[in-house]
C-alpha cells in the first residue's frame, strides 16, 4: 500500500493497534480511543458514505468545531476514496453555500442545530438536491446566553423543514448503518481505502478570505505524507508524545497535525472548548501542543497582569525571577554554559515564580508551536525565560502547513526557522518568499487562472509574504505583501511589525495600523481588559460608567506606549494619532479570521467614522 493517510493509519493499527490515539473528557475523566477503534470506525464511516453513493473523488464536508468525532470522519471520507472539505463553524450561511457549491460536497457532516441551520439558510433549494445526506453530532444546541435570535437552546426540529427531515440523519445512526454493511462485506469497504494513490486529492481547504471570495486548495495524500514526514523528522515526535488540540480541524495547521499523528502514532486529546484548554492542559500533561500567537499573547498578558497586582514586595520578588530567567535565556540562546552562581539563582527563581508560570502548561511540556500569524519576539523571549520554548513555523495552506519551523535543538527567537526537509527557498526582487516542494498544493479548485499566477511553470509558489534570511538560513517574515501601506508621500511601510510592537505591551489586545495613500499613520486599539484591570487596581483608578479606554490616566499609559513603540521607528513609520475601540476585534463579526488574522478590509470598514477623526482636526472620541 502507497504511502497515503489511509496507509498510515493502517500501519498504526498493525504495530501500534492498541495505543491511545483520540482522546476525550467525558465526566471529569479523560475517555480514550485507540489506533484500533479509530480504524474500526473510519471504515464503519467509509461503508455508510458507500451506501449513500460516495464515490472515488467525491467530495464530503465536515461543518463543526473541533472534536473527536471530527477526526473519525475525517479518516473515514478518506477510507472511502473521497475528499475532506472542511468548513470553520464560524461561517456564516452565504460562506458555507459558496464553499459547498464550489467543492460540489454531496454529503455535509454538521455539528449542530446551529450549523445545520445555516446549510437551509444560505443554499439554494437547488443545490440542496445536489447534498445527499446531513449528518449531525449533536441534536441541540444550548447557549450560556441567548444568541442574537433571543434563543437559549436550538433544536434540530427548529431548523429543519418538515420536507426536508429525511435527508438529515444523526452520527449514531450512520455508524450503525455502516457497521451493518461491513458485517456483509467488509473486505470490499476496505479495498476502497486501497485504492487512493498519492495523487489524489485528501483535502479541499478554503482559505479564510482575508481578501476576496475563499478559493479551495486541492492538496493531495502525497502533500500530506511530504509533510508530515519534515515535521516528524525535525521536531523528533514519537508514539511517546501526547498533543492537546484546541486549534480548528478546519484550518491546515490543526490538520496537518492530527495527520502527523497518524504517521507518528502519538495521543491527541480534544480540548472541551478554547476557553477550558488551558485548565485541561494541567489534566493532559502534553508534552507538546501548537497554537495561534494569540493564545500565547493572552497567557503572557495575564502573567504580567497577575504579577502588577501582587503586593510590592511579591511584585519585586517576580520581576527578579524574571530578571534571572531572561539571564539564562540569553545564556543559552547564545550557545554558552550557564555559570554556577547564575545556575544557583536560576533554581531559587525557578522554584520561587517560574516553575508557576512553566506548569500552566503542565509538567512533561518539551516545547510548543506557533504559527498561522508572527509571535511576538517579547513574548517568545518571556516564556523562554521560565523554560517554555516556542519553536515558531512558518507556511501556507497552500503548502499543507509548515514549510519552515524552528528545531528544538537549533532555534532562532524572532525568526519562523529553517526550511522543512525537501522544502526549497528563495526571495523574489522585492522581498516576496518563493517556496517549491512536495508539499506544495496541486492547484486551485476550479480556478486555473489563479494557480498559474502563484505557481508558474516552475512550481515555485508565491507565498505573498516579504521576508529575509539570515547567513544561516533562518527566514523571518515582516509582513504581507498585500499589507504593505505606500503613505500619500510614497513611503512604503509593513504595518505587522508596527502593530506587534505595541501588542508587546499587555494593555494593548489589538493594533491596526492605517495609514495607506494617506497622510501619516493612525492606529486603532483595543484593550486587554485583564490587563486593564490590573492596571486600574494598581493605579487606584475607578471606572463608573465609561469603558476603560476613556479613563484619562489609562488614555496616558496608551499614549506613553505609542510614544515608546515611536521613539524606535524612522519619522515616517511612526503613529500620528490614534483610538480605542469600544470592544475587541471579533470573529463573528468577521473582522478576524478563524485564525486570528485580522481583516483589515473589514475593520476599516467597520470603524470607519473612527479613522475619519483620526484624520481630521477634531478630537480623537
Amino acid at each position: 500500500m502507497t504511502n497515503t493517510i489511509v496507509a498510515m493509519l493502517r500501519r498504526q493499527v498493525t504495530g501500534n493497534g492498541d495505543r491511545p490515539a483520540l482522546e476525550t473528557r467525558v465526566g471529569g475523566h479523560w475517555i480514550s480511543r485507540s489506533f484500533r477503534e479509530w480504524d474500526e470506525t473510519a471504515v464503519a464511516i467509509a461503508a455508510a458514505l458507500s451506501d449513500l453513493g460516495v464515490s472515488h473523488g467525491d467530495r464530503v464536508a465536515i461543518l463543526s468545531g473541533t472534536r473527536r468525532e471530527w477526526a473519525e470522519v475525517d479518516m473515514g471520507i478518506v477510507s472511502a476514496g473521497a475528499a475532506i472539505v472542511p468548513i470553520y463553524q464560524q461561517t456564516t450561511p452565504d460562506g458555507v453555500a459558496h464553499v459547498l457549491r464550489d467543492s460540489g460536497s454531496v454529503v455535509v457532516f454538521a455539528e449542530d442545530p446551529m450549523q445545520v441551520e445555516k446549510l437551509f439558510t444560505g443554499t439554494s433549494a437547488e443545490h440542496r438536491r445536489a447534498v445527499r445526506r446531513i449528518v449531525y453530532f449533536d441534536a441541540r444546541r444550548r447557549f450560556d446566553r441567548p444568541d442574537p435570535r433571543g434563543r437559549l437552546e436550538v433544536r434540530l426540529d427548529d431548523v429543519v423543514p418538515r420536507e426536508e427531515r429525511a435527508k438529515v440523519m444523526s452520527y449514531a445512526e450512520l455508524l450503525e448503518a455502516g457497521r451493518r454493511m461491513l458485517d456483509r462485506d467488509e473486505t470490499a469497504i476496505r479495498a476502497l481505502g486501497e485504492r487512493v494513490a498519492p495523487e489524489d486529492i485528501a483535502t479541499i481547504v478554503y482559505t479564510s478570505g482575508t481578501t476576496g471570495l475563499p478559493k479551495g486548495v486541492l492538496l493531495s495524500h502525497g502533500n500530506f505524507d511530504a509533510e508530515t514526514g519534515s515535521v516528524r523528522e525535525v521536531l523528533g515526535l514519537t508514539n511517546a508524545d501526547r498533543t492537546l488540540l484546541f486549534l480548528p480541524l478546519a484550518h491546515i495547521f490543526a490538520k496537518a497535525l492530527l495527520v502527523a499523528a497518524v504517521r507518528v502514532g502519538f495521543s491527541t486529546a480534544f480540548a472541551t472548548s478554547l476557553t477550558s484548554a488551558l485548565d485541561e492542559m494541567r489534566e493532559v500533561d502534553p508534552t507538546f501542543f501548537a497554537a495561534v500567537p494569540r493564545v500565547y499573547e493572552k497567557v503572557y498578558a495575564s502573567v504580567l497582569a497577575k504579577i502588577e497586582s501582587e503586593s510590592p514586595l511579591r511584585r519585586r520578588i517576580a520581576q527578579r525571577a524574571l530578571s534571572v530567567g531572561q539571564s539564562v535565556s540569553e545564556v543559552r540562546r547564545n550557545g554558552g554554559v550557564v555559570g554556577p552562581f547564575l545556575a544557583a539563582q536560576h533554581r531559587a527563581a525557578d522554584l520561587a515564580v517560574l516553575e508557576r508560570i512553566r506548569h500552566v502548561f503542565g509538567k512533561r511540556l518539551r516545547f510548543a508551536i506557533s504559527g498561522a500569524a508572527p509571535l511576538s519576539r517579547d513574548v517568545a523571549e518571556f516564556f523562554h525565560s521560565c523554560d517554555v520554548l516556542i519553536l515558531e513555523g512558518y507556511g501556507l495552506t497552500e503548502t499543507t502547513a509548515a514549510t519552515h519551523i524552528n528545531r528544538p535543538d537549533a532555534y532562532k527567537l524572532g525568526t519562523v526557522g529553517l526550511p522543512a526537509p525537501g522544502v526549497e527557498v528563495k526571495l523574489d526582487h522585492d522581498g516576496e518568499v518563493l517556496v517549491r516542494g512536495a508539499n506544495v498544493m496541486v492547484g486551485y479548485r476550479n480556478d486555473p487562472d489563479a494557480t498559474s499566477a502563484v505557481l508558474g511553470e516552475e512550481r515555485w509558489f508565491r507565498t505573498g509574504d516579504i521576508g529575509s534570511i539570515d547567513d544561516e538560513g533562518y527566514l523571518t517574515i515582516t509582513d504581507r505583501k498585500k499589507d504593505l501601506i505606500v503613505t500619500a508621500g510614497g513611503k512604503n511601510v509593513a504595518p505587522q511589525n508596527i502593530e506587534r510592537l505595541l501588542e508587546a505591551n499587555p494593555l494593548v489586545s489589538r493594533a491596526v495600523v492605517i495609514g495607506d495613500r494617506r497622510p501619516y499613520l493612525v492606529a486603532l486599539l483595543t484593550l486587554d481588559e485583564e490587563a486593564a484591570r490590573a492596571y486600574a487596581t494598581r493605579e487606584g483608578l475607578v471606572r463608573g460608567d465609561r469603558p476603560w479606554g476613556e479613563h484619562p490616566k489609562v488614555a496616558s499609559e496608551l499614549d506613553a506606549i505609542v510614544r515608546r513603540v515611536n521613539a524606535s521607528l524612522e519619522n515616517y513609520q511612526q503613529i500620528k494619532r490614534w483610538a480605542v475601540l469600544p470592544r475587541d476585534l471579533e470573529v463573528e463579526a468577521g473582522e478576524l479570521t478563524p485564525t486570528l488574522k485580522v481583516r483589515r478590509r473589514v475593520v476599516e470598514q467597520r470603524f470607519e467614522d473612527r479613522i475619519d477623526v483620526l484624520y481630521s482636526n477634531r478630537a480623537v472620541p
